[in-house]
């Protein structure tokens, strides 16, 4: 396989944007057995050394899907944001073995799994169990939970950027 040209947009020097393709868009009607959830990890690894990158930040969409797969076996790392839910605290395992059995399937190395609680409500006795369950129960992964605040839900209703 070569590597298309891509079409990689400088925001600032030093910081470029590479677009999502069209084709991404049938991404999720292929059959994950095809290995398309593999290629992206090559052509990351390609695009990297042909511009001497250092960081690539891949957002994909929270549900499970090709797309989601494909960037998991492409990273070193992985952010897991999380809201704070009985919901969410059962599933966090499975989705942890789902991945540890994805990178095992195409013999990709695991990548570090870091979990970030979400729109906390600080007030919330509740939410204050559910983040001791997190913590206590993956202490080496979890941050600092983000505090759910009004202006930043306010700057997203707006899209408006609030760094």
């Amino acid at each position: 396989d070569v590597l298309p040209e891509l079409p990689l947009y400088e925001a600032r020097p030093g910081f470029y944007l590479l677009a999502a393709d069209p084709e991404l868009a049938d991404i999720e009607t292929i059959p994950f057995e095809s290995g398309v959830v593999a290629y992206p990890g090559y052509h990351l690894g390609e695009l990297v050394k042909a511009h001497n990158i250092d960081v690539v930040v891949i957002d994909t969409p929270p549900v499970a899907g090709n797309r989601q797969l494909a960037g998991v076996l492409a990273a070193t790392n992985v952010l897991l944001p999380m809201e704070l839910t009985q919901f969410s605290i059962d599933g966090i395992g499975s989705v942890f073995e789902r991945l540890e059995g994805l990178c095992r399937a195409f013999e990709y190395p695991l990548p570090s799994f870091t979990l970030l609680p979400n729109r906390i409500n600080a007030r919330a006795a509740k939410t204050a169990a559910y983040l001791d369950a997190i913590v206590n129960t993956y202490p080496s992964v979890a941050l600092p939970a983000l505090v759910q605040r009004q202006p930043i839900a306010d700057a997203a209703d707006s899209a408006t950027p609030v760094w």
